[in-house]
């Protein structure tokens, strides 16, 4: 009797398992699309390679999740298929060039839609259940943002669905920038009020990019008009917003076209209270030294300051440091900007070594 009770505790226990993730049946494509007239539901294919890391992630992170799996099981028959072995001539036949690729057909083969790369659960599902409703078209969206009323939840949607059907780097580019104008456009249109209202909270978390945008400033000059606890997450934007823009400056990652600018970081630190151990200040020592546009004098700065950056603050500028030197360095910068860094080795984590072996090698190329 014990021996029948453990059994069907086992039992049991593997059917929760298979419930609470994503089941990707052990089907070929053209059983899935039987299974999906039979079930009248479409085909979710997830078109993956053994050797692709966001492939990984989302079999680790994403498919394994309960709601996320229920979820995926009661809308798809869900096929996993690799690219480069059993699935290579379904990958040809939708022209899949990068993984992973997720591709959605009815039970006829005909595609209704896919998206590519690793994607968070929440992220995932409202993408699926877009493209699942003609009602949340992109065309259907549109009309209805023209048409009024722009509601909170009409504009996420919209936006979210102009983002979903980028491909490609180039369409995210342009997907972002007209998405990011449809969430400005409400928001011009808003009130105070609305503004700071907690439905309106996914302007400032998703559509405000840089400390620079007219929402992050909107952020500055009203944060205590926000309510608990929106007004936590408007201080936590804000801290990674200027951080962001600061570290950018520092390395090179973004030109330094106004000086001004600079002074501006320097007070929203000082308002925000984001260096409480000092650390910023002396990036902002190192910014201040390059705006100088002394390039000899600048390497010879660093020399003297690099051993006060913290550790993660010395990988930053290492990791990119060549691109502070300019496109056309001349050799004599070059060889000093190697000389700065061979300086710093015997100091250096295994981790900021390899970042300045690549730098290295450019910089002594012969």
């Amino acid at each position: 009797m014990k021996k029948i009770l453990f059994t069907l505790v086992l039992t049991m226990a593997a059917t929760l398992v298979v419930s609470a993730q994503t089941n990707f049946r052990k089907i070929t494509y053209d059983e899935a699309l039987k299974a999906s007239q039979a079930e009248g539901k479409p085909v979710f294919i997830d078109f993956y390679t053994v050797w692709c890391g966001p492939c990984q992630r989302m079999a680790k992170e994403v498919f394994t999740q309960a709601a996320f799996g229920a979820f995926m099981n009661e809308k798809f028959v869900c096929v996993q298929l690799d690219a480069e072995k059993e699935g290579k001539e379904q990958a040809d036949h939708f022209k899949v060039n990068a993984y992973p690729t997720f591709v959605v057909v009815d039970a006829n083969g005909k595609e209704i839609g896919r998206t590519l790369g690793f994607h968070q659960a929440d992220e995932m599902q409202g993408l699926l259940t877009r493209m699942l409703d003609p009602s949340l078209s992109v065309e259907t969206l549109a009309r209805q943002f023209e048409q009024g009323p722009r509601t909170p939840q009409l504009v996420k949607t919209y936006a979210a669905a102009i983002l979903d059907g980028a491909q490609t780097e180039a369409d995210y580019r342009k997907a972002g920038t007209k998405a990011r104008n449809v969430v400005m456009a409400y928001f011009n249109g808003l009130t105070d009020a609305q503004r700071v209202a907690p439905e309106n909270m996914f302007i400032y978390r998703l559509y405000t990019i840089t400390a620079l945008d007219s929402t992050a400033n909107y952020l500055i000059e009203n944060r205590q008009r926000f309510a608990q606890p929106e007004r936590h997450e408007v201080d936590s934007i804000l801290s990674l917003l200027n951080r962001n823009l600061i570290y950018a400056y520092f390395n090179g990652g973004m030109p330094i076209e106004d000086k001004n600018v600079i002074s501006t970081l320097k007070d929203r630190v000082k308002t925000l209270e984001l260096d409480p151990k000092g650390e910023l200040k002396t990036v902002f020592d190192f910014i201040d030294a390059y705006t100088q546009k002394d390039i000899n004098g600048y390497l010879n700065f660093c020399q003297r300051n690099f051993s006060k950056l913290t550790q993660d603050q010395q990988d930053l500028l290492i990791s990119s440091f060549v691109r502070l030197l300019g496109e056309s360095p001349t050799p004599q910068v070059k060889q000093q900007a190697a000389t700065f860094m061979r300086s710093q080795l015997a100091t250096m984590t295994p981790r900021t070594i390899s970042y300045t072996a690549a730098q290295l090698d450019y910089l002594e190329r012969k």
